[in-house]
């Protein structure tokens, strides 16, 4: 699961990264290109957005189910 969330961080910041690099080139676009790219944009961080979104869903139900398990252990007393 860990390696879920970090992989949806690491592109995060790598769109930020992209998106200032081309904020020139799309100011001298018409306004249907730069509407387009910035719904682009959008998409993509909304995407990864989601990932972290359903890695935290997937995260609460195996902490859920590890919770019920060790809940309905009874101790058994071992010879010694």
């Amino acid at each position: 699961m860990n390696f879920v969330n970090n992989f949806a961080d690491s592109p995060n910041e790598l769109l930020g990264e992209v998106e200032a690099c081309v904020k020139g080139p799309i100011a001298s676009l018409g306004q249907d290109e730069r509407e387009e790219a910035r719904e682009l944009f959008d998409g993509l961080s909304g995407f990864l957005v989601k990932i972290k979104e359903h890695d935290q869903r997937a995260d609460g139900i195996v902490e859920g189910m590890l919770s019920h398990a060790r809940a309905g252990r009874i101790p058994v007393d071992r010879p010694r």
